[in-house]
């Protein structure tokens, strides 16, 4: 209110400043990506809303202060709508988001898993209580009446057992009075704070790197969209300088095309260097006479920056033992043929001398 802006000038100085920034930020955004598509996005919607309760706080709601009213109080709780301004932090930092992700994905396994362990505390309560608080031996125990004379003071020292704080002694009262009960403390502990808590952080763990997975997957599949959209743009580009219609460029046409500003943005956004382009010519003409194939050009300037995984390797060494195997089948074919055919020139000579032969007797 008034007294806050009166008390801390510097500070107000300071929300007004951030207030102008935010502002300026989203008109840049929607400026740049548009009003329809900028808010089909929720989370440009959430900054929006942000952003107007920063600006309301700032202009309005911080110079009420001399009101008194039912609905101006009101109006001043939308002040603490500030604080969702923590959520921008998710789409910045990405680490706390795969956590705060991870650990809603694993609510359904978390609630199992406490109800599991509400019920062993219960169980286990029940039988200290049982043993311990309520036998009349040991009534006079101070320890032990401390720890385990309720079911609430029980479940507690179930509670300090599975943390392992102080169990100690949580344990020695009771193994002075019955030395096996410590097959039940190693027991509780082994079972609660060893296996079930590890296995519920292994459990949030796994649901961690799932979401990390289905985040890698989905920004490589808008990654491969938007190469798909940059590939169709290039081809368009391309396309315009196809005087022909033949589905190809002529050199000529083709260092036209590469010195166009709309194709150097277009292959800039494909990430394929203009010292790449005549690698690219190489392997797809035979010399500069050749026309340049449109088609060809797109799906090498698709595949030129991408890293070879073993699978690709796998195939390329199997393709080229498969075209080994027919190339030889084919020389043996052609080498059977050319013996047969040495073979036939050689009987007809023969019969010819033969029947020379004769026709000199």
């Amino acid at each position: 209110g008034a007294d806050d802006t009166n008390a801390s000038p510097l500070w107000f100085v300071i929300e007004v400043v951030f207030a102008l920034v935010f502002s300026l930020e989203l008109g840049l955004k929607v400026w740049a990506y548009h009003v329809r598509p900028f808010f089909s996005d929720v989370a440009n919607v959430l900054d929006t809303f942000l952003v107007v309760m920063a600006v309301v706080d700032v202009c309005i709601l911080s110079h009420l202060g001399e009101f008194d009213s039912g609905v101006l109080t009101v109006l001043r709780i939308v002040r603490l709508c500030r604080l969702c301004r923590l959520l921008r932090l998710l789409r910045i930092f990405r680490e706390l988001w795969l956590m705060i992700a991870g650990l809603a994905s694993s609510t359904r396994t978390l609630f199992w898993g406490s109800s599991l362990m509400f019920i062993i505390f219960y169980v286990c309560a029940v039988f200290l209580t049982r043993v311990f608080g309520k036998d009349s031996r040991y009534s006079q125990n101070e320890d032990l009446q401390r720890r385990f004379g309720t079911l609430f003071q029980s479940m507690f020292s179930c509670f300090m057992l599975l943390t392992m704080e102080g169990w100690p002694d949580i344990a020695e009262p009771v193994m002075k009075e019955q030395p096996a009960m410590w097959i039940f403390f190693v027991g509780f502990i082994g079972f609660t704070s060893c296996a079930c808590l590890n296995l519920l952080m292994a459990v949030i763990c796994d649901n961690i790197m799932t979401v990390a997975r289905h985040e890698e997957r989905d920004a490589a599949e808008l990654a491969e969209e938007e190469r798909c959209d940059a590939l169709e743009d290039l081809r368009r580009k391309l396309v315009a300088f196809d005087y022909k219609g033949t589905g190809a460029l002529s050199f000529e046409d083709f260092a036209l095309a590469v010195r166009d500003s709309g194709v150097v943005a277009s292959l800039r956004g494909l990430r394929v260097d203009s010292r790449e382009i005549g690698d690219i010519l190489e392997l797809i003409t035979l010399d500069e006479t050749s026309d340049v194939s449109i088609d060809e050009f797109l799906y090498c300037c698709k595949h030129a920056n991408r890293c070879m995984t073993a699978r690709d390797i796998l195939s390329i060494k199997y393709e080229f033992i498969a075209l080994s195997r027919s190339m030889y089948s084919r020389f043996g074919d052609l080498e059977r043929k050319l013996n047969d055919g040495c073979d036939v020139s050689s009987s007809e000579s023969e019969d010819s001398k033969v029947m020379d032969t004769c026709d000199g007797g």
